[in-house]
Formats: structure tokens, sequence, C-alpha cells
């Protein structure tokens, strides 16, 4: 049962840290492209 647990938590983990770089990236993009919007005005 622990390694089943182990294993809940591990992927879990995994899936959390992937929504957050994802949203993090997605952000990180629409700043960058509001920054060249900018330059260029």
């Amino acid at each position: 049962m622990m390694y089943i647990g182990w294993f809940l938590f591990t992927l879990a983990t995994t899936f959390l840290t992937g929504l957050i770089v994802l949203h993090h990236d997605r952000h990180h993009l629409e700043d960058f492209e509001y920054q060249g919007k900018s330059e260029n005005n």
C-alpha cells in the first residue's frame, strides 16, 4: 500500500508542477508579446 500511496503522491506532485510551469510559461509569453508591441509603438 505504501508503494501505491507514494506513486499517487509523486503523480499528483508532478501534475501540479506541470500545471504551474505551463501557466507560468503562458503568462511569460504574453508579457513578452506585450513588451514587443510596446517597443514597436
